[in-house]
């Protein structure tokens, strides 16, 4: 059979007015149920990151006595602390990220060279 054949036969067995299914709409009274979902998956989306950012400004007897809840006063510091511990590795990551961005350009200008002459 040719190919031409084929999609023919297939369109003929698959046929969209066999059993149709009909979908009844949710109505007014369902109709804020997929709403109601939405919110719940961005809150719980959400919610680990706000988490994150209370929890870093806090010192450590804060974190342990209230976990859950936000607390003042703010220790800004802690971004301070950690900057002093993690810049070098900050550092090298964008030394080894700047020499893979510029080997992957190269690389890539000397394929499109390529491809432009070929025929």
């Amino acid at each position: 059979m040719s190919n031409t054949t084929q999609s023919t036969a297939w369109l003929e067995i698959n046929k969209p007015d066999a059993a149709r299914v009909k979908v009844k709409p949710l109505g007014r009274r369902w109709a804020f149920v997929p709403h109601v979902i939405l919110i719940f998956l961005v809150v719980a989306s959400i919610y680990p990151l706000i988490f994150t950012l209370f929890a870093s400004v806090k010192s450590n007897a804060q974190f342990y006595t209230s976990f859950w809840v936000p607390t003042a006063p703010f220790h800004w510091e802690n971004y301070l602390q950690a900057w002093e511990a993690l810049s070098g590795g900050f550092a090298n990551s964008l030394v080894v990220s700047g020499i893979t961005v510029i080997g992957v350009v190269f690389m890539s200008a000397l394929s499109a060279w390529t491809f432009a002459r070929y025929d």
